[in-house]
C-alpha cells in the first residue's frame, strides 16, 4: 500500500514540474544559459558590460548578464556569467516575453528582427529599454555599440549565420523583413513583398539619413526614389 502510494505522489510530482514550462519545453533560464554560454566562444565579449534581461510571461523573470571583457585565465574563452535579478547599478536591458524568447531560440526568429520598428513609440515582441539614471557612455553608444553588440550576443555559432525566409519576418515598414545586421554604416536586411503591401507608405518613412540600396528579385512592383516611380520586372 505504501509503494502504491508512493508511486503516485512521484507521478503526480513529475507532472507538476513537466507542465511549468510544458513538456519538453526548456526554461526562460535554461535558454538565457544557452546563450551565455555560446557568447564565451564570441569575439564580441571583449567588450565589458553588463545589461538586463526581463522576460515576460509565465515563466519570465529578470537576470542580467556580466560580460568581463577579458579570457580566464589559461582558458580560451570570456568571463561571462548570468546572474539572478537586475544588478545593483542602472544599466540598459532587453525586454522579451516568453514566447518570443522560444522563437529566439527555435531559430525561428533574430533579435534584430523581433526589435524592428519603424518608429521609435512602435511596441514590439522584444526591445531595449533602461533602468532609472542609466547614463550611455557616449552619444552613439546604442548604434555604434549595443545594436551590434545585440547581434552578436542573440546569434549563436560560429560563424553568426542568419537565416531568411517568409515565415522568419515581421511586418515592419509596410512590408515583411528580416533584419540581418546593423554596424557602423550599415544596416542591411532581406524584405518580402506581398499582394497588397506598400513600403513606407507613411511620409515620414520615405527619406534616409544614410545611403540606400535596394535589390529585387520577383513579379513585377512599382517602386519610387526622390519622388519619381517607375515599373521593375525580373
Amino acid at each position: 500500500m505504501s509503494r502504491t502510494i508512493t508511486i503516485i505522489a512521484a507521478f503526480i510530482v513529475g507532472i507538476t514540474i513537466s507542465s511549468a514550462h510544458g513538456a519538453g519545453e526548456k526554461s526562460a533560464r535554461q535558454i538565457l544559459d544557452s546563450y551565455v554560454a555560446d557568447f564565451r566562444s564570441d569575439p564580441a565579449a571583449n567588450m565589458a558590460i553588463t545589461f538586463g534581461i526581463r522576460v515576460s510571461g509565465k515563466g519570465g523573470g529578470d537576470w542580467h548578464v556580466v560580460v568581463a571583457g577579458k579570457k580566464k585565465t589559461n582558458r580560451d574563452e570570456y568571463m561571462v556569467t548570468l546572474r539572478d535579478g537586475f544588478p545593483t547599478t542602472p544599466c540598459v536591458y532587453f525586454t522579451i516575453d516568453v514566447p518570443t524568447l522560444r522563437k529566439l531560440d527555435a531559430g525561428k526568429l533574430n533579435a534584430l528582427t523581433a526589435m524592428a520598428k519603424a518608429f521609435s513609440t512602435d511596441v514590439t515582441p522584444m526591445d531595449i529599454d533602461t533602468t532609472k539614471d542609466f547614463s550611455p557612455p557616449g552619444e552613439d553608444f546604442f548604434t555604434m555599440k549595443f545594436i551590434p553588440f545585440t547581434f552578436h550576443f542573440w546569434t549563436r555559432g560560429l560563424p553568426e549565420i542568419i537565416p531568411f525566409a517568409g515565415n522568419l519576418t515581421r511586418e515592419t515598414h509596410g512590408a515583411h523583413a528580416t533584419i540581418l545586421y546593423y554596424e557602423k554604416g550599415l544596416r542591411s536586411g532581406w524584405g518580402q513583398m506581398r499582394k497588397g503591401d506598400h513600403v513606407n507608405a507613411d511620409p515620414r518613412m520615405q527619406t534616409n539619413p544614410f545611403p540606400s540600396m535596394l535589390g529585387s528579385v520577383g513579379k513585377l512592383i512599382n517602386f519610387g526614389f526622390s519622388g519619381r516611380c517607375q515599373d521593375q520586372t525580373t
